[in-house]
């Protein structure tokens, strides 16, 4: 009875289906929340195809060393900023030190001094040797990767062209079976090889090299944090233009072969002749000349603050910033920004 009592009661005063209207999703929500599955499905696709087509061991050592070196290769270079801003403080204070002398430097500071570079020097070395052996070793561990990736495709493409029925190709134009692998392919292997070492180099290097800035002077490093959104703002617009014109020349360079194969079997030669003609010079370099606007306008910036920095570390007796510091933060983030980019 109590039961009865208590349904009735509740869809007298609520109603069958009546929900608060908060948590009911609107129709933006569904269309974000549909916008981030379907790059979430594209991210995942991604890295997936790395494991298509039954990879041997052969086929994953590669990606792991290449991995695990392409993170390491983008950490010397933070070091030798690092160096390179103490060589300039050591040059500084040694400087300092003989103006404010009228003797000059004392032999024991000299030869303190002499032995100080000289051993940075030597680090600088040893790293550019180490950088080179762990670059080297990344490329050809994500360019071998890649070749067998595509190996993988290329022999289950045929597979399935074998399996398919003899009135498949009847519909089908002359050289479309030809000429879409061919791109596809070359297109995945492009995607697949040493580019992608080189962006994990350089996320570590940018993840790296932000946080050394954050030690080393927070309020500059504070201000070149702008240049993340701003480099990233850039870099859609650019891309875009990129990936839609890209597809859309592959589809004309498939439809073009299907209709005349032997006379535009060539068509990037011929279009790297003189088809080009119409594009204006000025449209080219646009996405270029932004981006080295921002970062000579973040390096003007940037030695602006570090100057004015320096002049307060200079009334205050040296208690700041330094010389080498301010050079460090600078060198590191504006190169890793534009790296990243």
């Amino acid at each position: 009875m109590a039961t009865e009592i208590h349904r009735s009661t509740v869809k007298t005063c609520c109603g069958p289906a009546s929900y608060p209207s908060k948590l009911v999703p609107t129709r933006s929500q569904h269309v974000l929340g549909a916008r981030v599955l379907k790059r979430l499905k594209k991210l995942l696709g991604y890295f997936a195809i790395y494991v298509r087509e039954k990879p041997t061991r052969l086929d994953i050592a590669p990606l792991v060393i290449g991995i695990i070196t392409a993170i390491a290769s983008g950490v010397p270079f933070l070091l030798l900023g690092i160096l390179f801003g103490q060589l300039i403080d050591d040059s500084n204070d040694r400087t300092c030190e003989a103006v404010a002398s009228s003797r000059g430097l004392n032999p024991v500071i000299q030869d303190s001094y002499q032995a100080t570079v000289n051993g940075k020097i030597l680090y600088i070395v040893y790293l550019a040797i180490v950088q080179f052996v762990l670059i080297y070793v990344d490329l050809v561990c994500w360019s071998l990767g890649g070749a067998r990736l595509a190996q993988r495709l290329r022999e289950q493409y045929l597979r399935s062209l074998l399996q398919q029925e003899p009135s498949f190709f009847d519909h089908l134009p002359a050289g479309e079976v030809a000429s879409r692998p061919s791109g596809d392919i070359q297109t995945i292997r492009a995607g697949t090889s040493d580019k992608v070492g080189i962006c994990l180099s350089s996320l570590a290097f940018f993840l790296t090299s932000y946080t050394v800035a954050f030690v080393k002077n927070s309020k500059l490093a504070g201000i070149l944090i702008l240049l993340v959104p701003a480099y990233f703002f850039m870099s859609p617009v650019g891309g875009w233009f990129i990936e839609t014109y890209s597809s859309r020349a592959s589809d004309r360079f498939a439809a073009s072969s299907s209709i005349a194969p032997e006379s535009l079997s060539n068509v990037p030669v011929v279009h790297s002749f003189g088809a080009n003609k119409g594009l204006k010079p000025a449209s080219q370099h646009i996405c270029a000349g932004l981006m080295y606007f921002i970062a000579y306008g973040a390096n003007a910036l940037a030695f602006w603050q570090g100057s004015r920095m320096i002049a307060d570390a200079v009334e205050r007796n040296g208690q700041g910033a330094t010389v080498g510091s301010i050079f460090t933060v600078i060198c590191i983030l504006v190169d890793a920004t534009l790296i990243l980019n």
